[in-house]
């Protein structure tokens, strides 16, 4: 595998395949703009447009070819901010869960807010 041989860390190029792959199934890799208009007119995230165009920019480096394509920039998301009855909940349970599962409060640092299935909330 040649991504291995450029000093790629096998993640990087097991990921890379898998992304090429999925683009060889819609558009030829050999021309540069029918991928870049694919890798546009997809409905994915704008952090998975680079994904595909960082892959691809990839596979052209090692065809020889030396091209720096646009990348997309990704969205900031904001954090998840849980409502004022869960977090009210959640610190309800710190006592119980401390002294009638383990009776030791240093357990406490453990308990995390994900911990917790407020609702069947899977965050």
């Amino acid at each position: 595998m040649r991504l291995l041989a450029a000093s790629y860390k096998h993640s990087t190029a097991e990921l890379t395949v898998n992304v090429l792959r999925q683009l060889v199934k819609h558009v030829s890799l050999t021309d540069p703009e029918a991928v870049l208009r694919f890798i546009a007119s997809k409905q994915v995230s704008n952090s998975r447009k680079e994904l595909l165009t960082t892959a691809y920019e990839r596979w052209l480096r090692l065809q020889g070819l030396k091209v720096k394509l646009a990348k997309p920039r990704r969205e900031k998301r904001l954090p998840y901010v849980p409502a004022e009855e869960d977090v009210d909940t959640l610190i309800a349970l710190y006592p119980s869960a401390t002294m009638t599962d383990t009776e030791r409060a240093v357990d406490k640092r453990f308990i995390e807010f994900k911990s917790v299935n407020f609702r069947g909330f899977r965050g």
